[in-house]
C-alpha cells in the first residue's frame, strides 16, 4: 500500500495558516494586560486610624473601656467624637479619607450628621474602610439603614430578642426595675467555627463563659451570602416581639429562622464590618459581669464577651486573615523562563506566593491555607487543580494545556469567609500544532 504523503503545496498552505493563527493570537493579547494582581493593601502606617463615635464621647473610657483597650492593643490610634461633634465625620479636606475605622457605639441616637450617616458609611466600606456598628431596639431609621447596607437586616423596629430558658440567672434579681419588666440577658455560646474570625482558641474550644446580651436586635443574614454570616446566634428558644408595656402584656411574634447576635461582612475590596445586636454586650459590665445558667446550670464568674469582642476587634483590624499574593509564574517544565507561547497538549509549571499578615508579630508570614487553586480559563474553565503548599508559602502545580489554541487566563481567584479576596490573572497564548509537529508529518513534506 503505498505510502500517503503531503504535497507541497498542501504543506504551504498549512504553515501558513498555522501562522497566521499564531499570530492573531498574540496580537490579541498584546492588547490585553498581562498580568493582573488584586489583594486589599494595608495602610502603610502600622498604627491604624480608628474613628469612635458615641453619644458621650467623654464618659467611653469608663463605659467602654474594655473595647478600647482591645482597638488599641489591634493597633488602633483611637479619635473619640460625640455623635453631633463636627470632629465625628470620615473625609477630610479635599475629600481624602482620614480613618481606617470607623466604631459607632451610639446605638439610642434617632439622627446622625450628614457626615456619618448610611451613605457615608457605606461609601466608606466601598473605599476599602472596616466599621463596626451596635444596634438597639431603640435605634432609629439611620443607624437601621446603615446596617442593611452592611448586609444585616434589624427586623422590626422596637423588636428585642427575649429567652426565657436560656438567660442569666446570676441577674435574675436586677431585671425588674418598678413596674416595668426589662428584657432578660440572654446567654449564647454558639459561636461560628471559622478561626480566622473568632481566632483559633475559639474556634477549636469555643468561648470560655457565654456571652450576655441584653435588650438585643434579632439580627438577620441572608444564608446564601458569600460575604456576610453569622458570628454568634442567639438560642433556639429566644424568639422576637416587640416591647411589653407592661408586665403579662407580652405578644411573642415568633419566626422559624435562627436569630444573630453578632454578625460580620468581609467585602471583596477588603474591607470588615461587624454588626453587634446591642451596645450592652461590648460595654464593661457586661465584660466583667458573672453569668450562669437558670436551674443551677453551669456559672462563671465572667462572662465571655470580652474574649469574643478582643477577637473580633482583632479580625477588624486586620490583624489576621489579610492575605496578599506575588503575580502567576508559569513556565515549561525544568526551564524558568515563561514563553511567549505554549503548544497544545504540553505541560505548564504555575507558582506564586500567598502571605498573611501577622498582626501579633508585625509581619507577613507564609499563608498556611491548603485549598488555593489554579484555573486555566478560555470562556470558562477548561483546567482546574489545586496548588501544593510549600512551608516557604510557595504555592505550585502543573498543568497539562488543553488540545485547544487560543488566548488563555491563567487565574488564582481565591475567596474564603474571614479573609480578604486574592485575585491574580496572567494571560497565556496557546498555539496549535506547526505542519511539522503532526505525528504523520514526513520531512519530505517540506515545500
Amino acid at each position: 500500500m503505498p505510502s500517503r504523503r503531503l504535497c507541497p503545496s498542501a504543506a504551504l498552505v498549512a504553515a501558513l495558516l498555522a501562522s497566521l493563527i499564531s499570530a492573531s493570537v498574540a496580537t490579541a493579547l498584546a492588547s490585553a494586560a498581562s498580568a493582573h494582581v488584586r489583594s486589599a493593601p494595608l495602610p502603610s502606617s502600622r498604627l491604624r486610624q480608628v474613628l469612635v463615635v458615641a453619644d458621650d464621647a467623654d464618659g467611653l473610657e469608663s463605659t467602654h473601656g474594655g473595647l478600647l483597650r482591645a482597638l488599641r492593643a489591634a493597633g488602633g490610634k483611637l479619635k473619640l467624637a460625640s455623635t453631633r461633634s463636627a470632629a465625628a465625620g470620615l473625609r477630610g479636606k479635599g475629600g481624602r479619607y482620614l480613618y481606617d475605622a470607623v466604631v459607632l457605639l451610639a446605638p439610642s441616637a434617632d439622627a446622625l450628621s450628614s457626615a456619618l450617616d448610611a451613605d457615608a458609611v457605606a461609601a466608606f466600606v466601598d473605599a476599602g474602610g472596616d466599621a463596626l456598628l451596635t444596634i438597639e431596639p431603640s435605634s432609629g431609621r439611620a443607624l437601621r439603614e446603615m446596617a442593611y447596607e452592611l448586609g444585616v437586616d434589624c427586623g422590626a423596629p422596637g423588636a428585642a430578642l427575649r429567652d426565657h430558658v436560656n438567660y442569666n440567672a446570676a441577674a435574675e434579681g436586677k431585671q425588674v426595675a418598678g413596674e416595668e419588666e426589662l428584657e432578660l440577658e440572654i446567654l449564647s455560646d454558639e459561636v461560628m467555627r471559622e478561626a480566622w474570625v473568632v481566632g483559633e482558641g475559639v474556634a477549636r474550644e469555643s468561648l470560655w463563659a457565654p456571652v450576655a446580651c441584653r435588650g438585643c436586635v434579632p439580627l438577620y443574614v441572608d444564608e446564601r451570602s458569600e460575604l456576610g454570616a453569622r458570628v454568634l446566634l442567639a438560642p433556639p428558644s429566644a424568639y422576637a416581639a416587640a416591647p411589653a408595656p407592661s408586665r403579662g402584656a407580652r405578644a411573642p411574634a415568633s419566626e422559624p429562622a435562627r436569630h444573630a447576635l453578632v454578625a460580620m461582612l468581609q467585602a471583596r475590596n477588603g474591607a470588615r464590618a461587624v454588626v453587634a445586636g446591642g451596645a450592652h454586650m461590648l460595654s464593661d459590665t457586661a465584660f466583667e459581669a458573672a453569668v450562669a445558667l437558670p436551674g443551677g446550670g453551669a456559672s462563671h464568674a465572667k462572662s465571655g464577651n470580652e474574649q469574643l469582642a478582643a477577637e473580633l476587634i482583632a479580625w477588624l483590624m486586620h490583624a489576621r486573615g489579610h492575605l496578599r499574593a506575588s503575580p502567576l509564574r508559569h513556565s515549561r517544565p525544568g526551564e524558568s523562563a515563561s514563553p511567549d507561547a505554549y503548544r497544545v497538549g504540553e505541560e505548564m509549571e504555575v507558582s506564586l506566593e500567598v502571605e498573611e499578615w501577622d498582626g501579633a508579630q508585625q509581619r507577613w508570614a507564609p499563608y498556611a491555607g491548603t485549598d488555593v487553586q489554579v484555573e486555566l480559563v478560555r470562556m470558562h474553565p477548561h483546567v482546574r487543580t489545586t496548588l501544593d503548599r510549600a512551608a516557604n508559602g510557595t504555592f505550585s502545580a502543573q498543568l497539562a494545556i488543553p488540545e485547544l489554541h487560543g488566548a488563555y487566563t491563567l487565574r488564582v481567584n481565591y475567596a474564603r469567609l474571614g479573609r480578604t479576596v486574592v485575585e491574580v490573572e496572567e494571560r497565556v497564548v496557546v498555539r496549535p500544532l506547526r505542519h511539522d509537529e503532526h505525528e504523520g508529518f514526513f520531512a519530505d513534506a517540506w515545500p
